[in-house]
């Protein structure tokens, strides 16, 4: 893909994230999952199933992961507030948080509440992972 479609592409993800955050209220219904995950499927996939080798898959990734990774993104190099995010719900207690280096997802993850990175959270999980197709040895694995 063109680097400058990749670009368009994750722009407006991020547009459509950025879009369902301005639009919400204080208990207001949560945006359609569609909404929410707009910018995860330009990169990650429209099952959740990835193609590229730096792109990781998420789907069927462990709810508890999700959260984890998003949180972590989120608040950056502020672990501290990350996981006081985690531990502010009950629902969350085996979320661990993590240093993570980022270049996009450092930039998207902020724009999302809690109840929207668990309602992804929630509906990646839910997603059967299909590995993408690659060409391998078959001898050469054998012999490690």
């Amino acid at each position: 893909m063109h680097p400058q479609r990749i670009a368009h592409t994750v722009l407006s993800g991020c547009l459509l994230a950025a879009s369902a955050a301005d639009a919400r209220g204080d208990g207001a219904p949560l945006a359609s999952i569609e909404m929410l995950t707009g910018a995860c499927v330009a990169c990650h996939g429209p099952s959740g199933n990835s193609t590229g080798p730096a792109t990781p898959s998420l789907a069927g990734l462990p709810a508890v992961y999700f959260v984890g990774a998003m949180l972590s993104y989120k608040h950056g190099a502020d672990l501290d507030a990350a996981q006081a995010a985690a531990e502010a719900d009950p629902a969350l207690e085996d979320v661990e948080v993590f240093a993570r280096g980022g270049t996009i997802m450092n930039r998207i993850a902020p724009g999302y509440t809690l109840a929207e990175i668990k309602a992804m959270a929630a509906h990646f999980e839910d997603m059967e992972m299909a590995p993408a197709p690659q060409e391998f040895d078959a001898a050469r694995a054998e012999r490690g």
